[in-house]
């Protein structure tokens, strides 16, 4: 028997050799305070590049152009089983802050690592490196 579980969207913008990252907001139930890739839920009967835009434009204020998924995983969400697949995307503009993250950030890619405590999202960094070379 196949039971509910959570699909989400990773946002992955690399532009000039650096990543965007966003930091949780303390008001999020799960990781507040983490550094990610912005990210979000699926909604009912969405497809994951149609998420990627909608959380785009929800979390970043700016339109994204999902370019190829790069990696994806198995995680628990507090008590749901989830899979999230992250998208390498392009973006127009800087992003703008909303009720998601306290903060934005430009990092390295090499360096970005030492932003994240979830291990998954080390495993997308490890695989867009991958891609570059």
């Amino acid at each position: 028997m196949i039971g509910k579980f959570l699909v989400a969207v990773s946002i992955v913008v690399l532009r000039e050799g650096k990543v965007l990252i966003g930091r949780r907001s303390m008001e999020k139930d799960a990781a507040p305070g983490y550094w990610e890739y912005p990210s979000g839920r699926l909604e009912e009967e969405e497809s994951p590049e149609t998420a990627v835009r909608r959380e785009g434009l929800e979390e970043l204020g700016v339109e994204v152009r999902p370019l190829r998924p790069i990696h994806s995983y198995f995680f628990w969400r507090l008590d749901v089983p989830s899979i999230l697949i992250a998208y390498l995307a392009e973006i127009d503009g800087e992003p703008v802050l909303s009720a998601e993250h306290d903060e934005f950030k430009w990092v390295d890619v090499t360096e970005v690592d030492k932003y994240f405590k979830i291990g998954g999202l080390k495993e997308i960094t490890e695989k867009l490196i991958q891609d570059l070379r």
